[in-house]
This record gives structure tokens, sequence and C-alpha cells, in this order.
């Protein structure tokens, strides 16, 4: 199936709950299946046009996609099944996921994100030694049908594919960027995890392997982690911004796709 074909039966399934009927399109869209990692852009945001600047070139129809994200009410029955509803859903979901990218760093949009953060909403790292450590979404290309969205460890600092039951097919990486999570951690550096990841070492019948390294232990040995001595002097006395408000703060380093 096309990374971006629309599913009007995963439409229809949700489009059955009474209360995503009664809500915007925005909060029926953020609620479809596939849809856990967006969150909702308010309104106010959307209708600044300086918000969005430069999306009407990457998006066809896009004074219809646009009205249709602020339309009060969801889609109903008739409408999932008309072609040209379709149509201009797809740009919908386009425009939407660009307005998105920008929305999850302003001050508000972190805050969101945050909260979805802490709740395990983006889901966690598949590496076992990092021991559940909550992920960020993550784009490999601010160009859209690049890639779809990936998940980013603030831990080994790697990048992973999502499991499917939390991204859907039209879930493109261009909705979230590739600079969310650092500015994110800049931002609540409190969240950056103080002890370094726990490389595997492997063994043959309890004997280390000799020469084989993993890829973090690689990282641990040219320090990309940082150093025990910042690590520990952080932990002792936190910088002021370390608070629920957004804010700036020490540099990390860019991720890897593994």
């Amino acid at each position: 199936m096309s990374l971006y074909t629309y599913d009007r039966h995963g439409i229809d399934e949700e489009d059955d709950d009474d209360e995503c009927s009664e809500a915007g399109w925005i909060q029926w869209f953020c609620s479809l299946e596939g849809h856990d990692f967006f969150v909702e852009v308010d309104e106010d945001y959307i209708k600044d046009n300086f918000n969005l600047y430069g999306l009407r070139p990457r998006v066809n129809n896009y004074d219809k996609a646009l009205d249709m994200i602020l339309a009060p009410e969801a889609p109903d029955d008739d409408d999932l099944v008309d072609p040209d509803f379709v149509e201009v859903y797809r740009c919908a979901t386009d425009l939407y996921g660009l307005i998105h990218q920008r929305f999850i760093t302003s001050p508000r949009g972190l805050t969101l994100m945050k909260e979805k953060f802490l709740k395990g909403g983006f889901g966690y790292c598949p590496r076992v030694l990092c021991e559940r450590q909550n992920a960020l979404p993550i784009g490999l290309s601010e160009e859209l049908r690049s890639s779809r969205v990936k998940t980013y460890c603030p831990k080994c600092q790697e990048v992973y594919t999502p499991k499917a039951s939390k991204v859907g097919e039209d879930m493109d990486g261009a909705y979230f960027g590739t600079s969310f999570p650092h500015i994110f951690l800049q931002t609540y550096a409190n969240l950056v995890p103080l002890d370094f990841p726990t490389p595997f070492v492997p063994k043959i019948f309890g004997f280390r392997v000799h020469g084989k390294k993993s890829l973090v232990q690689e990282k641990l040995e040219h320090g990309e982690y940082g150093t025990p001595e910042a690590t520990s002097s952080s932990s002792a006395a936190p910088p002021p911004h370390q608070t629920d408000q957004p804010s700036s703060s020490a540099q990390r380093p860019q991720p890897s796709a593994a």
C-alpha cells in the first residue's frame, strides 16, 4: 500500500465515535488510528498568517485544505465516500502536518509534546539496554514524501522505526522535522538522561569477543555522550532553565539512523 493511501475504512471506524463526530476537524483528525504522534494545533496559531508563511507553494488545493482544517465539524459519512473530499483531505493532511512541524517548536506546542512524551505517547527506545527510555518523534528530511516519521532515543541518541500501531501510513517525517528532538531537549534539559547508555558486550561462551564493539561502545570511547565530569556537575547543580517553561540549553549531538 502506498505511503499516502487514504484509508477510508480506518476513518469510518473512528467516525463512529460520537465524541469525535461532534468535534472539529482538528480533534477528529488527531484522534484517527495511527495519528498518535500528533498534537492538536491551536486554531489561533493556524489563523495567524505569519505561521503559515511559505506553505502555500508546498501544498495543492491550499485554500480548500486550510478551510477543511479549520472546519468546526468533523466529516460525516457522505464526506468520507466523496472523491472530492478525499482529494482535499490528502492536501489537508500535508498542510496540517507542515503547520504541526512549526507549532511543536513553539512554547505551547513544546508543552503539549512534553505532556505526551512523559506519558510515553511516542513509544520507547526498542534497544533493550536503554530500559524503555521514552522516545521522541523525528523526521529524516524536511521535504514531504521522503520518509515516514521515526523515533529518536535521548539516551543512545539513535533513530528507530516506530511501531506500526502508533504510526499510520500517512505519517510523514516532515510533519515533525529534523530538529524537533534537539529543540525539545534543549528546552527541557532536565529530561536529558544523565546516565550514559550501557553498551552491549558480545560474548562467546561467556568470553568477550576480541575486537568486537557495539556502536554505543564506539560512541562512549569517542566521548559522543559527553564526559562524566559534565554529567555529574549538571546533576549536582541543575541550571535555572530546567523548568516547565520552554527555554534554551546546551547543544545535543545530531542523531544517526539505525
